[in-house]
C-alpha cells in the first residue's frame, strides 16, 4: 500500500498523483521551499512557491514530456480551510521542456488521480460542502474513494485522515488524525448499508405509465411479462327517441 499524502509544513499537506517517483521529486522540492520559510504561509505565498517548484521540476531530469503530475494541497489561513489543486503538464517547445501549470483553489472539495472523475461526481451529487458535520464529510470522502474503486484502476486499500488547523507556525508539521482499522471497518459497514441494498422497495412497473394508447401499453405489458391491460369498453350511445314517444312528438 502506498500512502499518497505527505506533510509539507506550516500546517500544509499534499496528496500526489502521476508517475510516482517523479511527482514525489516535485513534492519534495516544494516541501523544501516551504520549510525554508519562516512564519505563516498564506495562499498567495503558496502559489509563488508552487510556481517556482514547477519551473524547477519541469527543467529537471525527473519530468517527462507529455506526462501530467497532480498535487492536491490542503492547509489553513486564519483558521479557514484552503484547498489548492495543482496540475502540471510538461510540453516540448523546440529544445526546451516547458511547464503548463494550472492552480485552482476550492472552497468545497477537490479530487485527483485516476478515480477522480467518479469521486468528484459522487461528492457533487451528495452536495458536499463545508457546512456539513465533520462526521458526514468523513463518510462522504470514504464513500467516494470506495465507489471510485469500481473503475478498476484504484486499489481497495484506503487511508483516511482528518486535516485540522494547527502547526501553521511550525516549519515541518501539520495536524493530521489518521483513521485506524477500527474506524475503517465501521465506515465500510456504512457504505455497504447504503450501496448493497435498495433504499426503497420499488413497485412493479405499470404499463399505464408508458405511452398514451392501448397498443403501446399492450406491448409494454408483454415486455414486462404481465397480462395485457384491459381496454375499457365505452358505454353505447343512447338511441334517439322514437317519433311516437312523447319526447319525440312534443306531446304531454
Amino acid at each position: 500500500m502506498t500512502v499518497k499524502v505527505d506533510i509539507l509544513g506550516h500546517g500544509w499537506c499534499a496528496q500526489m498523483s502521476g508517475q510516482w517517483g517523479n511527482v514525489c521529486h516535485w513534492k519534495d522540492n516544494l516541501r523544501n521551499r516551504i520549510q525554508a520559510i519562516s512564519g505563516f504561509i498564506d495562499v498567495d505565498l503558496m502559489g509563488r512557491l508552487i510556481r517556482d517548484s514547477a519551473e524547477y521540476f519541469a527543467a529537471s531530469a525527473f519530468s517527462d514530456v507529455g506526462h501530467r503530475y497532480d498535487l492536491l494541497l490542503s492547509g489553513f489561513q486564519d483558521g479557514t480551510p484552503k484547498i489548492l489543486t495543482v496540475s502540471l503538464e510538461i510540453q516540448q517547445r523546440r529544445s526546451n521542456k516547458v511547464p503548463c501549470l494550472s492552480l485552482v483553489p476550492s472552497d468545497t472539495f477537490s479530487c485527483i488521480g485516476s478515480g477522480s472523475l467518479v469521486a468528484n461526481a459522487l461528492l457533487t451529487a451528495r452536495e458536499c460542502n463545508p457546512s456539513m458535520p465533520v462526521e458526514y464529510v468523513t463518510y462522504l470522502a470514504y464513500e467516494s474513494k470506495r465507489i471510485s474503486e469500481k473503475t478498476g484502476t484504484i486499489g481497495n486499500l484506503t487511508a483516511l485522515a482528518i486535516h485540522a488547523p494547527g502547526q501553521e507556525d511550525s516549519a515541518d508539521k501539520a495536524s493530521l488524525a489518521i483513521m485506524n482499522p477500527l474506524g475503517d471497518a465501521q465506515l465500510k459497514v456504512y457504505v455497504s448499508g447504503v450501496w448493497k441494498v435498495p433504499l426503497v422497495d420499488f413497485p412493479q412497473l405499470n404499463p399505464e405509465w408508458f405511452g398514451d394508447g392501448p397498443e403501446i401499453r399492450a406491448k409494454v405489458a408483454k415486455l414486462l411479462g404481465q397480462p395485457s391491460p384491459q381496454v375499457p369498453i365505452a358505454d353505447p350511445l343512447p338511441q334517439p327517441p322514437s317519433q311516437e314517444s312523447p319526447e319525440g312528438s312534443g306531446e304531454s
